[in-house]
């Protein structure tokens, strides 16, 4: 690659400016579109949501995210609307898009018993938890309008 060419390195993606400015004008017809989803992975699973979904992860964000809290979602594979589809290897970049969720409540989901027994013993042992679960609401989900290079010479 020449020197000429400015690279974009953020976040582990290695990408020519052009390369992102090919990209920008390409997903003009995505643009256009009104409704959007994305497939965004939260602790490596994944969940297809639209603006305004409310999900309930199996989870505690407690000790990092209390209720009220905007996080930015930044693990998208897949961004789209009806007619247009942007797959991720693996990932989509950062620059492409926007996703943020408030954290609405942290609370505990139902009671959970499991029986435990062992081989050849008549002993059976009742075990119960309660798990966190965090509910979240996709406040925003949204396709850049134009390439950020702030940050790069």
């Amino acid at each position: 690659m020449s020197k000429s060419i400015k690279e974009i390195v953020r976040n582990g993606f290695n990408y020519t400016a052009t390369y992102l400015k090919n990209i920008f004008t390409s997903i003009g017809g995505l643009k256009s579109q009104p409704n959007h989803y994305a497939v965004l992975h939260i602790h490596d699973r994944p969940y297809l949501l639209t603006e305004n979904d409310q999900l309930t992860v199996p989870f505690n964000m407690k000790p990092l995210h209390r209720p009220g809290q905007i996080i930015r979602l930044t693990h998208c594979s897949k961004l789209g609307s009806r007619d247009f589809t942007i797959q991720g290897n693996p990932w989509i970049d950062n620059k492409l898009f926007t996703a943020r969720a408030v954290v609405l409540e942290i609370t505990k989901g139902p009671m959970f018993e499991k029986i435990l027994d062992r081989r050849r013993q008549r002993h059976k042992k009742r075990v119960t938890s309660k798990h966190y679960q965090t509910v979240l609401r996709i406040c925003e989900l949204k396709i850049a309008d134009e390439l950020e290079t702030s940050g790069s010479n």
